[in-house]
């Protein structure tokens, strides 16, 4: 019996290719008897595109990702609490969420209970880091969190476990500027994806995610092993399903203008964002946030 005391929870940001794979994943591993939540953040619908990548999503296209996700946690799964939030990632109100108080009944009502992992997957740079900031304070309240990111590309794959210490490493670390965003399904001229279905690596990249969960709740939320490693994932061969990995520890980079203090500067997405909102531009602040 899963009590409130050894249950764990986790939060995917992000409804698409990556994240649907890590909750399919982690709903078939040992760790899943001891999930008592599970909550859900993605704005988007159902295009017929995501079916190349997500073939659960076949046959859906319209409805929302966080709709199509949680009916399948309930087939996956003696169904945990769901929460969905088809919402973007800021303008989710994470106080309600970190802090365990009840959702409404529109958000699948019931309190976010033990260790919690969060898995990123977030096709926008600019979300990931606001992400990890949100994290980050509610650190202070909530320890136990562990930010968990997936990017994917033809035959290879890699999860970070990003740590919630503003002194750790962000996503940003080492990369600034930030990369533009890029769907997982990137179409050649002849209407084919450039990169495949995807398949074996976020099926690669999802066991170990799998894996981490394991570990982390196995911890209890506490000392984790796998904070602060990025772990790449190589196809052995071109179109293998056997994959080697490389794990490498991340530290944070000196300058990087990332979530690194309770005061962090304003970003240069969010200064173009406040430079529109004064007339002098034409749009305002990204909401970015889609899924991979």
């Amino acid at each position: 019996m899963v009590t409130q005391a050894n249950r764990w929870s986790l939060l995917a940001v992000g409804c698409g290719t990556a994240n649907l794979a890590c909750v399919r994943a982690v709903a078939s591993s040992a760790v899943a008897q001891r999930l008592g939540w599970v909550g859900l953040v993605d704005p988007s619908a159902i295009r017929e595109l995501n079916a190349v990548t997500c073939p659960e999503y076949a046959g859906h296209a319209g409805r929302p990702k966080v709709e199509r996700l949680a009916e399948l946690v309930g087939e996956w799964l003696a169904p945990p609490t769901v929460a969905v939030f088809r919402h973007y990632l800021e303008e989710v109100d994470w106080q309600q969420v970190f802090e365990a108080r009840s959702f409404e009944a529109e958000h699948g009502g019931g309190p976010l209970a033990g260790p919690l992992v969060v898995l990123v997957g977030l096709d926008d740079w600019g979300s990931r880091l606001r992400l990890v900031e949100q994290l980050r304070h509610a650190a202070a309240l909530r320890p136990a969190i562990l930010p968990v990111q997936v990017a994917l590309d033809r035959d290879e794959a890699q999860v970070t476990v990003l740590g919630n210490r503003w002194e750790d490493a962000c996503p940003a670390c080492g990369i600034f500027p930030l990369p533009q965003s890029e769907p997982c399904v990137l179409l050649g001229q002849g209407g084919q994806p450039v990169r495949g279905d995807l398949d074996r690596e976020v099926r690669a990249a999802a066991a170990l995610v799998a894996e981490i969960c394991g570990d982390y709740v196995a911890a209890g939320g506490m000392g984790c092993a796998w904070v602060g490693r990025k772990t790449n994932l190589h196809a052995e061969s071109p179109g293998s399903r056997r994959f080697a990995r490389h794990a490498h520890g991340r530290t944070r980079v000196a300058g990087c203008m990332g979530p690194h203090a309770a005061a962090t500067p304003m970003r240069p997405d969010e200064l173009l964002g406040a430079y529109a909102l004064t007339g002098e531009g034409s749009t305002g602040p990204s909401l970015g946030g889609g899924s991979l």
